[in-house]
């Protein structure tokens, strides 16, 4: 038996329709865009001056655009065409006879042309005004300059050229010396001077400005040709906007600190979309860096530049698949050859069928977003538009990967022909199975917000089960004609005995089951296990189905339920197709059928239908339909969407759900009711405690100027005030100091410095900057400048005595005046996510010399982690690290800020040790092969391990854990973070570890907040705590003897130096080992401490 379907509708209708569209987007008249192409103004010299300079296709030649030099900026622009051959298709790069050039990208702008050229002789050649101001720009005063200008080096007014030459276009773009992209015209006023460091400054200082105007122009990264450009440089691409240029890889730096520059307030929504689409840019170029555009089977296929476009625009909405075809695989660029004599509904149609042939599925489909062209084509203009990513992961095959084979293969005595095309585009042949019709529908209102709007919701559901067919939708479709009863009282749900119903008239949604639970939550303040599981259970293969506000629920003849994002109509038609996963959905029409959606009916789905198939057998199927659908376009609204596009995580859904990993449940073969046994087993998890959620660090708000900039990594006037400052380098001791030292050794070489005149000064053990001895020993080094990196800071006399000129970089709390006399600093304490001391060390060199950054990027993410952990994502406002992440591995860089902190830890102190093998260091691997670092890190795993396991005491009032270890070596701050971890309780907001071996006759201290209480609101500030306990002494003078090492570094994790007897009185005030009240027995019973110690760990069930 053999049905074809047949889309009615006039096609030239619906290419008006789109082109309509498309007249909105490009501010073209619609005469100039039903012509199917896109034209310059006419001009009588342009066929002249092309047909004196031919190209042929067969030899893959292009026209190059010789600008000539001229003395003023006011000299006329003359240009002359130079014809190459870029050689084999199968090559890269030109022929070695052929001419080096730079290639163009820019924005045509209005379509007006008010600005001409001498080309070729001939005067009076019109150009946009864009191209003009550019070609201004960029010609040079001796000296001529060969370009590639797309639209001056292909003839646009002969589709016959344009179409193969708009094909060679990725070619051109691999094979150019250079990529400029212009991005407007704009004067830059600036004036050098013999000093060197100020004019590198000032430079800076103009180019961000110029950034900041460049906002006016067009954005060059809105067009669709953008892509190609910036991906198929063979080298990063240059920027040039007036007279200021930037480097591909400054220009993605500056947007990552952005808004560090001034800027209005009306360019700020601008910029975030010039930085988001130059980011998805920069990460493109990245997957096509090695090998160029590879050829392999994993090439990225069309799809997956869908989320790249939907962004983007074209003068030509046929430019929005041909942009792509240099990048495309193989096979689908064969379907999608240029050609801009065939419609854009045509040009659309073949790009969809190319898809669907390149992904071996029709889940693409479902990303049909108009109904003006064919009914299953995609239109690609989805400027403006966010393609949904459910919908996206779905049509990359994420779900179609489970079903990769034909479910009828096997049943048929030949296989089904894949799917086809017709020659005009507008016809798609598939094969597949006619399953079921739609009978009813109804739109069910989501307002659950309130215990009434779930009420409504409910019975706008009742009315599809109050009908259901009396037999099991299953074994309707087997045996049409042997109807089997299902048990009597079952018809509807019984919303008030969950566990009666069956599983396939459970027709809820995870997201309308955790609403209840909520709401439950909500009214009474309890938590209910035994509810939430019930509803859990029930919706399971519903998780990610309703996002519309209204979704459609059907019921098909058979007593199918389903779920469609678009209104149905009752004999719609359910259809399985080749290699598909979800039911399509088709309306009947004059002469055939259109393609509406994909639907989700549990019973129809994945390979619930496999069972069906083997019991029909081949006669079966054969009655039941196997068939040809043809789809053609028309002229009707079809669906936006699919019901793939409902599989998603609905926005309203607790973060505790989007990453549920759902497992599709079959249909079940005989009518079952859900076991009570099953929902008892979950109750004993309302004593499960929650997991403490905590923020990504780099999304911690930051503060910001009056006018809205991010001050970030510090304040700029501070960045400004230290760049090229040498100095005697005085590190901390640990992995962030070091790292900073290192890297401000570093650039000081590569600048030129004598390597004698640079000198370090590591403090001695339980020392500061502050002591004299410390002093004595920087001011004999004879310094002129002073660089102290990470120590922390306080309000004291100047650094040593001798005059000199000091910079502080830190990043631990400090109040405005807590600096040395006399010195100049850099704090990022402020400037929330706060930066470390090598991060800043880090940016602030960068700036200085063009290979810090290749030298010196690993040091800085060594010193970040060090700090920081080695989760942290390096996300903006941090620089971007990928390059650092690929040449050298995130556990070798771990590994190597381990070995690096061992040394300072260890009992004889050995900090010179990481400090001669980190400044030697080419790499993290140079540091892990290190002997000195090994034995160090071996001697403080021991000791750690000694001293980890010490039972902890608590405060009287159970807010403060106070580990007491006796250990020469500074394994306490290891031990505080360890136990932080692992301590739980409600009350707990600082774990102490006190070392009384450390320093004689001193207390070395360490403070950290435990887990459970990082996400408090207001967050626990260790150094207020502290303060707050020393201020609740009797004896007045205990502050000032605590001394100026009590309570520094961070509010997350602080610790300090004091005497024994001043550490003994804080462990009264804080009445540290009282027994809790109510630890007295009563008479007759047991003591029962308030507070047990098991309070404070994790509980396993």
């Amino acid at each position: 038996m053999s049905t074809t379907f047949v889309v009615s509708g006039d096609e030239k209708e619906a290419e008006r329709e789109v082109i309509t569209v498309y007249h909105r987007r490009s501010k073209c008249s619609i005469t100039e865009i039903t012509t199917a192409e896109i034209s310059l103004p006419d001009n009588d010299q342009r066929p002249a001056i092309y047909a004196g300079h031919p190209v042929r296709e067969a030899h893959r030649e292009i026209r190059l655009l010789v600008l000539l030099p001229a003395s003023t900026s006011h000299d006329e622009v003359r240009c002359e065409f130079r014809v190459i051959s870029l050689g084999s298709s199968t090559k890269s790069t030109p022929t070695p006879h052929a001419s080096r050039y730079e290639a163009l990208s820019y924005t045509w702008g209005e379509s007006t042309s008010n600005r001409s050229i001498t080309l070729c002789g001939q005067t009076n050649f019109n150009v946009t005004d864009n191209l003009y101001a550019a070609l201004i720009r960029l010609r040079r005063a001796d000296a001529k300059r060969i370009l590639w200008v797309d639209g001056l080096c292909i003839d646009q007014d002969r589709n016959a050229e344009r179409n193969w030459q708009v094909a060679l276009t990725a070619q051109i773009f691999r094979a150019a010396d250079t990529v400029l992209i212009w991005l407007g015209d704009y004067d830059v006023h600036y004036e050098p001077t013999a000093d060197r460091e100020k004019d590198q400054q000032n430079w800076l200082r103009q180019s961000g400005r110029a950034l900041g105007h460049a906002l006016y122009e067009p954005l060059w990264s809105e067009g669709a040709w953008s892509i190609q450009a910036a991906v198929l440089a063979t080298v990063p691409p240059t920027f040039q906007f007036g007279s200021c240029s930037w480097s591909w890889d400054v220009l993605v730096d500056e947007l990552a600190q952005w808004p560090r520059r001034k800027l209005p307030r009306d360019a700020i929504a601008k910029l975030r979309r010039l930085r988001e689409q130059i980011y998805e840019l920069d990460r493109l170029r990245n997957q096509f860096a090695s090998g160029g555009v590879r050829e392999r089977e994993d090439t990225a296929g069309l799809i997956h530049f869908l989320p790249s476009l939907a962004r983007r625009e074209a003068a030509d909405p046929r430019d929005m698949i041909y942009c792509l075809h240099g990048l495309i695989k193989k096979e689908e660029s064969d379907v999608i050859i240029p050609s801009y004599d065939e419609p854009p509904a045509q040009c659309y149609s073949k790009a969809t069928f190319a898809l669907i042939s390149s992904e071996k599925h029709l889940a693409c489909m479902g990303l049909a977003q108009h109904g003006d062209i064919p009914s299953w084509a995609i239109d690609f203009t989805l400027s403006g538009c966010e393609v949904d990513n459910a919908q996206l992961e779905l049509a990359k095959g994420t779900l179609s990967k489970m079903r990769r084979r034909e479910i009828w293969h096997d049943y048929l005595f030949e296989p089904p022909p894949p799917p086809s095309l017709s020659e005009d585009g507008s016809r798609l042949r598939l094969s597949g199975f006619i399953l079921d019709r739609v009978t009813q529908t109804t739109v069910a209102s989501r307002r659950c917000e309130t215990c009434l709007g779930l009420e409504e919701y409910r019975s706008s559901l009742q009315g599809l089960f109050s009908s259901m067919p009396p037999v099991h939708p299953r074994q309707a479709l087997m045996q049409g004609d042997r109807p089997v009863a299902i048990e009597p009282g079952l018809l509807s749900p019984d919303w008030t005995n969950l566990t009666s119903v069956f599983d396939y008239q459970l027709l809820d949604t995870e997201r309308l089951g955790f609403q209840l639970a909520d709401t439950w939550y909500s009214a009474t303040g309890l938590e209910s296990p035994f509810l939430t599981s019930l509803w859990w259970k029930s919706i399971l293969d519903y998780t990610k189905i309703v996002s519309d506000p209204e979704p459609v629920w059907f019921r098909t003849s058979y007593g199918f339920v389903g779920y469609s994002p678009r209104l149905l109509e009752p004999d719609d038609v359910l259809c399985l197709v080749t290699s598909n996963t979800h039911p399509m959905v088709l309306r009947r029409a004059e002469c055939g059928y259109t393609f509406v959606c994909f639907a989700w009916v549990p019973g129809l789905m994945n390979h619930e239908i496999d069972g069906i198939l083997y019991e029909i057998g081949p006669t079966e199927i054969e009655r039941k339909g196997r068939m040809s659908l043809i789809l053609l376009p028309n002229n009707c609204r079809s669906c936006l969407g699919s019901a793939l596009r409902a599989i998603q995580s609905s926005q309203v859904l607790p973060r505790r759900l989007l990453s549920t990993k759902v497992k599709s449940t079959k249909f079940p073969s005989t009518i079952s009711t859900m076991k009570r046994s099953a929902v008892s087993s979950s109750s004993t998890s309302k004593t499960k405690r929650r997991r403490v959620e905590l923020p990504e660090y780099h999304t911690t708000p930051s503060a910001r100027t009056e006018s809205g900039e991010m001050i970030w990594p510090a304040p700029e006037e501070q960045i400004d005030a230290s760049s090229g400052k040498k100095t005697l380098i005085v590190p901390d001791k640990d992995a962030d100091g070091l790292s900073s030292g290192a890297i401000l050794q570093k650039t000081l070489l590569l600048l030129g410095s004598d390597a004698d005149n640079i000198s370090a000064h590591l403090l001695q053990k339980g020392s500061s900057i502050h002591d004299n001895a410390e002093r004595t020993a920087m001011e004999a080094l004879d310094p002129s400048y002073i660089f102290v990196l990470d120590q922390g800071s306080r309000k004291s006399p100047p650094v040593i005595d001798k005059q000199h000129k000091a910079l502080i970089i830190d990043h631990h709390h400090a109040l405005e005046d807590d600096f040395p006399e006399g010195s100049r600093h850099v704090t990022a304490c402020n400037s929330p996510p706060v930066a470390t001391s090598s991060l800043l060390t880090y940016l602030i060199c960068r700036e200085l010399h063009e290979d810090v950054q290749k030298e010196c990027d690993w040091l800085c993410i060594m010193g970040t982690h060090g700090d920081l952990g080695n989760t942290l994502k390096w996300e903006p406002p941090f620089p971007q690290m990928k390059d650092t992440f690929k040449r050298y591995t995130k556990k070798a860089i771990n590994d190597a800020v381990s070995l690096v902190n061992a040394p300072r830890r260890t009992a004889a102190f050995s900090v010179p040790k990481a400090w001669a093998a980190l400044t030697e260091a080419k790499a993290p691997s140079d540091l892990l092969k290190n002997r000195e670092l090994l034995a160090a890190r071996a001697e403080v795993n021991a000791e750690v391990e000694r001293c980890t396991h010490t039972a902890p005491k608590f405060s009287s009032d159970a807010k403060i854990a106070v580990f007491r270890i006796n250990s020469k070596a500074q394994i306490h701050p290891v031990i505080a973070t360890r136990w932080a971890g692992h301590l739980q309780s409600n009350k707990l907001e600082v774990v102490m570890c006190a070392n009384e071996g450390y320093l004689p006759g001193m207390v070395n201290f360490s403070c950290r907040i435990p887990r459970t209480a990082r996400a408090r609101d207001p967050p626990v500030n260790i150094i207020e705590v502290l303060k707050g306990i020393a201020a609740k002494a009797t004896d007045g003078t205990l502050r000032a003897r605590l001394g100026e090492s009590f309570a520094r570094g961070h509010k997350e994790a602080s610790g300090g130096i004091v005497a024994v007897k001043e550490f003994e009185e804080l462990m009264e005030i804080m009445e540290v080992g009282k027994k809790p009240e109510g630890g007295t027995p009563k008479k007759g019973g047991e003591a029962r401490p308030g507070n047990p110690i098991t309070n404070y760990f994790v509980r396993k069930t």
